[in-house]
């Protein structure tokens, strides 16, 4: 259709002398190249999440585009993005099945492929985490053949409703840890299919060349550290945190995370509370020497 009516203008043209061929000449320079811009703009992929929350800087490299350029507040994401964070930066984005991802200081972070179709209720999402720290909260449980995968440079995640948090620490370890839910990981080798099934309150590692490490618990330090430069002080950071405490110390009593507890304190306010509560150690105390019982 548009290369029929150039050649008609530029008949027009032919037939005309002077000022109206000049005329008619520049209409068919214009809209040759409006044309052009067209084709792109009708061709581009639907953003797929929003930029909702941006500390410090990020860069995003669009897809079959050499060029990076700045991230900010209410920037729209898209299919094939690739975005790395700066030093002392966090960014949150919120994809449209409201699936939220946390990309902590100097991550590398590709968005592969992702579709929903509400009607149907089904989604297809690929992304891969490059380098450094991610944390997922993926709230949807769709239908089948619905699929959520991530994938690090030695391991691959599958994942339905449930937090996570992926840290790729370099091209040969990778780290995972669920708060909420379940994942399933591997090698990314398909000679190792070897597969795992990762629970709240365990982690795992990958390493180049081998099969997941079995599923093991976290001191209250290597959590805090595990989660350091994504979570901020959202809402959604802390109860992923109380949901871990609640894993971390079986058998007790839920007690009620306070306003600004972090992944520092949250822990000492959870055996603050045991104590003052008379509820009984994990382990029992043990008992004195025998020069003190008596008898």
């Amino acid at each position: 259709m548009r290369e029929t009516f150039l050649r008609f203008l530029q008949l027009a043209c032919s037939e005309r002398k002077g000022r109206a061929s000049l005329f008619l000449s520049g209409i068919v320079f214009i809209l040759a190249g409006v044309g052009s811009l067209w084709v792109p703009r009708a061709l581009a992929a639907s953003p797929c999440g929003t930029v909702t929350s941006l500390e410090g800087t990020a860069m995003v490299q669009r897809a079959q585009t050499s060029e990076w350029q700045a991230l900010r507040i209410k920037d729209r994401v898209y299919p094939g993005d690739t975005i790395k964070t700066g030093f002392r930066s966090r960014l949150t984005l919120c994809l449209v099945d409201e699936t939220t991802i946390t990309l902590g200081p100097q991550s590398d972070f590709q968005l592969d492929n992702f579709s929903f179709t509400p009607s149907k209720n089904q989604r297809e999402a690929s992304v891969k985490v490059l380098m450094g720290k991610a944390r997922f909260s993926i709230r949807r449980v769709l239908a089948a053949p619905s699929r959520f995968q991530v994938t690090t440079p030695t391991a691959v995640a599958g994942v339905k409703g449930t937090k996570f948090v992926v840290w790729v620490l370099s091209t040969e370890l990778s780290r995972f840890l669920v708060t909420q839910g379940v994942i399933t990981i591997r090698n990314l080798l398909p000679s190792l299919p070897a597969e795992i099934v990762l629970r709240a309150g365990f982690a795992s590692d990958v390493r180049s060349g081998q099969e997941p490490l079995a599923p093991y618990r976290l001191s209250s330090e290597e959590f805090e550290e595990f989660l350091g430069g994504t979570t901020g002080m959202d809402t959604g950071a802390g109860l992923d945190i109380k949901r871990h405490v609640f894993q971390f110390l079986p058998g007790e009593d839920r007690h009620i995370l306070l306003k600004g507890d972090t992944a520092g304190n949250v822990f000492r306010s959870a055996l603050n509370e045991r104590e003052s509560r008379n509820i009984p150690r994990l382990l029992p105390p043990p008992p004195p020497p025998p020069s003190l019982q008596g008898g």
